[in-house]
């Protein structure tokens, strides 16, 4: 790790702590809830929880007695609930643990993104009738900007801080991506590996040129055979005439003599 440098080490920890905000889940947290009944015997408390299907419980520790309201700051160790990613659902529910038997429900119901009013708002109320009355907050299930609403407590929280945290967070997010890129380029060079890689590539190159050279001699070979052939075969009809001259000469001289 001698030529990465420790700013680089650095740069690409934070950009993993970094890019999971860039995505961040809308999460849904419990702002108030009153239950109606305990489905406890008499002078027995209830202990209530929350859960959708598959994720762990939250139990809702403070909830003991009925026709309570129980207002949260949202920040409790419980919060928050769930997570919703636009446009899956979830299966969640609110319980009444039991011992002995199974667990009591007050409510069951299938939990949507859609489901919460636009933002900044982002509320999702249930009355469920003798059973409970609950509200819950999700700012960015349903990022509607162009419904807004005056008296809402909610409205101001931090919809420009978090569209400039998101900015803020892509642009470090872009330069320390490039940071670590050039570190790594920068160890790959200083580690051995590039000449390693260049001797390789020049190696391949010489044996290529190498093999186009031997299939030009032989080439150049092939030629030099064919030519010989053809000056041999011209020599050989040249030899072969005067015979026939001489034979030619030959008759003409009997048939004077005869005459």
């Amino acid at each position: 790790m001698g030529g990465l440098s420790h700013s680089s080490i650095l740069s690409c920890l934070l950009l993993a702590v970094l890019l999971p905000c860039l995505s961040e889940a809308a999460v849904v947290r419990l702002q108030r809830i009153k239950i109606f009944q305990t489905h406890d015997l008499p002078f027995w408390k209830p202990s209530v929880y929350f859960q959708c299907e598959g994720e762990p419980k939250r139990q809702l520790d403070v909830v003991v007695e009925a026709n309570v309201d129980y207002n949260f700051t949202m920040h409790e160790p419980f919060q928050p609930l769930t997570e919703l990613t636009a446009p899956k659902c979830k299966q969640c529910g609110f319980y009444d643990a039991d011992t002995l038997t199974e667990d009591d429900a007050f409510d069951r119901f299938t939990l949507c993104p859609l489901d919460f009013t636009p933002a900044p708002s982002g509320r999702l109320n249930r009355l469920v009738e003798s059973e409970l009355n609950v509200t819950f907050v999700c700012l960015h299930c349903n990022p509607d900007r162009t419904s807004r609403s005056s008296g809402d407590e909610f409205e101001g929280t931090d919809t420009n801080n978090v569209s400039l945290l998101y900015v803020f967070l892509l642009v470090i997010g872009v330069v320390t991506g490039i940071t670590c890129l050039t570190g790594l380029v920068a160890f790959w060079l200083k580690s051995g590996a590039w000449p390693l890689f260049r001797r390789r590539m020049d190696s391949d190159t010489a044996k290529f040129m190498e093999m186009f050279d031997e299939e030009d001699e032989l080439l150049d070979g092939d030629d030099g055979s064919g030519e010989d052939m053809e000056m041999g075969e011209a020599g050989g009809t040249a030899s072969s005439s005067p015979p026939s001259m001489t034979s030619a000469s030959n008759r003409h001289g009997s048939a004077i003599r005869h005459d």
